[in-house]
């Protein structure tokens, strides 16, 4: 079993998806949202897998894991190139991006951008034209 993933713009997109999967009958608790912006509050109350990345650690230096321990706030010894964080590398993996890829999600979602994902079966609709219809900038099957 496969998961579909799609990259949105924001989370604007969520409504369009969850109601496109509700329509169709499958399980919608078996989808994964991963974002940096609040979560709609019309869905915050559903069986949705939400994980909201509301601080995401970076390294301080290139090639250097974030430890964590820096100051809420702070950002003078964060760069705006590395992306990383135990929280969001495995919901990452949740959501199958292989390792070569976590990287670019990563930074997607630190740029604001909403990740979905869906695992696909043979009960389930076409997930990739479900999310390019809803807004999604890109869909890959890993």
């Amino acid at each position: 079993m496969g998961m579909v993933v799609g990259t949105f713009q924001n989370a604007s997109a969520l409504k369009p998806v969850v109601d496109s999967l509700n329509a169709s009958g499958v399980d919608i608790d078996r989808l994964r949202v991963l974002t940096y912006d609040e979560v709609p509050t019309e869905l915050a109350s559903t069986d949705i897998q939400f994980v909201w990345i509301g601080d995401v650690e970076r390294a301080s230096s290139p090639g250097e894991m974030g430890t964590g321990t820096g100051i809420p706030g702070q950002s003078s010894n964060r760069s705006p190139n590395e992306v990383h964080g135990d929280e969001l590398l495995e919901c990452l993996s949740e959501l199958a991006i292989p390792d070569g890829r976590t990287d670019d999600y990563a930074r997607a979602v630190e740029n604001g951008s909403l990740i979905i994902g869906y695992p696909t079966r043979p009960d389930t609709p076409d997930l990739r034209a479900l999310f390019l219809s809803a807004g999604a900038t890109t869909v890959e099957e890993f």
